[in-house]
């Protein structure tokens, strides 16, 4: 099964839907490596790039909450943080045991599912919230001119 984008992930905020790209790229990669019997080999650097990128996104889409004064951004940094504990859980679960394909099955199983699950609910939800908040932003601007 392939992780490919769609269109349909896309939640209007260019800089975020490319990093949500990004995110299903490298999950796409690991799909073919285990398709090719190689996910052991690529579930570390999987890791590696997940412990950076993931931290740099959330703050990006969380800052962006704090600057429109998002109402449900505790639930959404909430949301962040149990993902950032899961992923912390399976990478010790790789300190442990050594890579492996079930690992890597399981980590694509719950990266896959948990990125699709967020993109299309609550990151698609700030989408509204950001452009009605610009909106009203513009329209109090262009009263203030004239």
């Amino acid at each position: 099964m392939s992780i490919n984008w769609k269109d349909s992930f896309k939640i209007g905020i260019t800089e975020i839907d490319e990093q949500h790209r990004e995110l299903f790229s490298r999950l796409d990669k690991l799909e073919n490596a285990l398709r090719d019997g190689k996910g052991s080999e690529i579930v570390i650097s999987t890791f590696h790039f997940l412990d950076n990128y993931v931290q740099r996104h959330f703050r990006a889409e969380e800052e962006l909450q704090e600057l429109y004064r998002y109402p449900h951004r505790g639930m959404h940094v909430a949301e962040h943080a149990v993902f950032r504990k899961r992923l912390k859980e399976l990478e010790e679960r790789l300190t442990i045991e050594d890579p492996s394909e079930k690992l890597a099955v399981h980590t694509r199983a719950f990266l896959t599912q948990w990125l699709i699950s967020h993109v299309t609910s609550l990151d698609r939800e700030l989408t509204g919230y950001f452009n009605e908040a610009r909106t009203k932003q513009w329209e109090k601007w262009l009263v203030s001119q004239f």
